[in-house]
């Protein structure tokens, strides 16, 4: 029988097992969160799921208005579908004001 074959830590992970200040920065950066972030937008069909904007311009070089917030920080790299939300810049912030 085979053995799973564990991938080395990404960057972030190991600096934020360190407790390097800048490793969520450098999460929001990877290939992996990318792609978590793409799956996201799509799930909702990149609109802000607080006010219904539709983002007109969702193209993958020209970026998107629109932000994908953590709702929760408890499972950073492996995040679950209801710890994420869609949102538009302005709903994102009056997010990070209620949250204070």
């Amino acid at each position: 029988m085979k053995k799973a074959v564990k991938s080395a830590p990404h960057k972030w992970q190991q600096m934020r097992k360190r407790g390097e200040r800048g490793w969520y920065l450098a999460y929001l950066r990877s290939h992996h969160w990318r792609r978590r972030r793409k799956r996201a937008l799509q799930s909702v069909t990149w609109r802000c799921q607080e006010c219904g904007y539709a983002d007109p311009h969702r193209d993958e070089q020209r970026g998107t208005r629109l932000d994908v917030h953590h709702v929760s920080y408890a499972h950073v790299g492996a995040e679950r579908d209801n710890e994420l939300r869609v949102l538009c810049h302005q709903c994102h912030k009056k997010a990070h004001r209620l949250k204070g």
